[in-house]
């Protein structure tokens, strides 16, 4: 008998859903929402929108080099000699 892995090779057990949505209890409609470090941006229309936003989001961050507080650790790494920016040494 063939033995199953019970976790995908493509997927984490740190992958994390941003997306979400919940029902409004002004209008009763679905909305929905994404989450980052800095807290839950919405409400959209619909997951694809939520879904774009939160691209949208990442490439300003990444543009804006914001990396969401790693920077200072990779600092420190490096200035000890563990990390040269890309990989482990």
């Amino acid at each position: 008998m063939k033995k199953i892995a019970p976790y995908s090779a493509k997927k984490s057990v740190f992958d994390v859903k941003r997306c979400f949505s919940q029902r409004s209890i002004e209008t009763g409609l679905m909305e929905w929402f994404f989450l980052a470090r800095e807290g839950v941006f919405g409400s959209f229309v619909d997951e694809k929108q939520a879904e774009k936003e939160l691209e949208t989001f990442k490439l300003i961050n990444i543009k804006a080099k914001d990396d969401g507080g790693r920077h200072s650790m990779a600092i420190r790494l490096e200035e000890k000699g563990h990390f040269n920016g890309k990989s482990y040494k």
